[in-house]
């Protein structure tokens, strides 16, 4: 039996650029105690806001209605979002909205520190509800590390301005 050899050159430099398929696809988010929270295909930054409550609105569930481009074509179903969030139940809570319609939420909580980072229309699990809403603000980057952002809009809650 004949003898296989391979020879095979590897090579690495970590000073070299980072090229676009170098880059992340998947984006990691923590909750502001460090806890692991979400892993998205996308920066949530990117994601439409719910005017109701400006939370980051991620799509869990194809659309099902046919829908029309701007021509006036039909245009194919809008994919869900590729992620894993990492919560716990925070039971169901319902939030009066206009004309006295009541809302329902199920509640995701932080695993390690129980802070509410979002919730859903629909009963656990995640990809029952059509949409996962986030609040804004909850989710960093960086682990353990509060973003800039993270207080954005608060001076309208407060009012005048003082606490």
């Amino acid at each position: 039996m004949p003898k296989v050899i391979s020879r095979a050159a590897i090579s690495s430099s970590s000073d070299a650029p980072i090229t676009a398929t170098q880059q992340a696809i998947l984006k990691t988010y923590f909750c502001l105690c460090g806890e692991f929270l979400l892993v998205i295909d996308t920066d949530v930054r990117h994601l439409p806001r719910r005017p109701t409550d400006n939370t980051i609105v991620v799509r869990c569930k194809a659309s099902s209605r046919p829908t029309v481009s701007s021509t006036g074509e039909p245009a194919p179903p809008v994919a869900p979002r590729v992620f894993k969030l990492n919560s716990v139940d925070g039971g169901k809570q319902f939030v009066k909205r206009e004309n006295d319609l009541l809302e329902p939420q199920h509640i995701h909580l932080c695993p390690r520190c129980a802070t509410p980072v979002g919730y859903q229309a629909a009963p656990p699990p995640t990809r029952n509800a059509t949409f996962l809403y986030l609040y804004w603000g909850g989710l960093t980057e960086v682990q353990g590390h509060v973003p800039d952002e993270a207080w954005e809009g608060e001076e309208e809650l407060l009012g005048d301005g003082s606490a």
